[in-house]
């Protein structure tokens, strides 16, 4: 099924189920909690009730999200349907759903959904701005060095990175200066380019220096040159009177 008929199935389903209540009196939102315990049920339940949510008049819609995040929480144990249920948290935005977003990322290393689960986690947990996923995140980017064969994504250290510029917390740098010295990277230019673009977002002036260093002497320097700029700039001052030495060394990289 294409997403958009899945999300007109969504609408017509919400459709009906307010007619039935209407005319009944039936809880439309308790039946599709039920059917998260029906493994063929299950996809579209989430689905719909993510669909409920949204579409809720405001008066409304903090109660019923947060009996759809408690049920989502409930059912994210399924294995089959992980990603999906992470997907649909993140879409509701809740700080509820922060623990079940931390322990997906611990999860990554059991791969398959837990891996493409841990993945929009890291993301949502950086949309969140959640302070306490601080240390998780740091140990998925400490531990890109070395991978450098052993899978073909590096889908979750980029999403790690991305999430820890979106936490302006600076207990991160050096974590992502650690990154930026690496020469055993997997995918190296997509993994340092994310990390000159967290520090930028950090605008941490212990970065000063590396940055320097790395648009002079790293391999990349010249793919790397116009994101390095704009972290210098962003630094201030006084990175930007070093902002012309870098671009003189940024035309002649090793």
């Amino acid at each position: 099924m294409t997403s958009r008929n899945r999300g007109c199935s969504v609408v017509l389903l919400c459709a009906a189920a307010s007619l039935l209540s209407t005319c009944t009196g039936a809880d439309p939102v308790e039946h599709q909690i039920g059917a998260l315990d029906d493994p063929a049920r299950r996809a579209q339940a989430i689905d719909t009730l993510v669909g409920y949510v949204r579409r809720a008049p405001k008066p409304a819609r903090a109660q019923l999200q947060q009996r759809v995040v408690y049920a989502l929480t409930e059912a994210y144990r399924d294995d089959h349907h992980r990603s999906q249920i992470v997907s649909a948290l993140a879409l509701l935005s809740d700080p509820r759903a922060t623990e079940v977003f931390l322990a997906a990322v611990e999860d990554a290393h059991r791969r398959g959904p837990y891996y493409d689960a841990a993945v929009r986690a890291a993301r949502a947990l950086g949309e969140l701005r959640a302070q306490q996923a601080l240390p998780s995140l740091i140990q998925v980017v400490r531990q890109a060095p070395g991978r450098r064969g052993s899978r073909t994504t590096t889908a979750l250290e980029l999403a790690a990175i991305d999430a820890l510029g979106r936490l302006d917390d600076r207990r991160a740098v050096p974590a992502l200066l650690e990154l930026l010295r690496a020469h055993d990277l997997p995918s190296p230019l997509q993994l340092k380019r994310a990390a000159v673009a967290a520090l930028s977002l950090l605008r941490a002036k212990p970065a000063l220096d590396p940055l320097v260093d790395l648009a002079t002497d790293d391999p990349l320097a010249r793919a790397l040159l116009p994101s390095i700029r704009l972290a210098l700039c962003r630094l201030g001052p006084a990175a930007a009177r070093r902002l012309g030495a870098v671009a003189a060394e940024g035309n002649h990289p090793g």
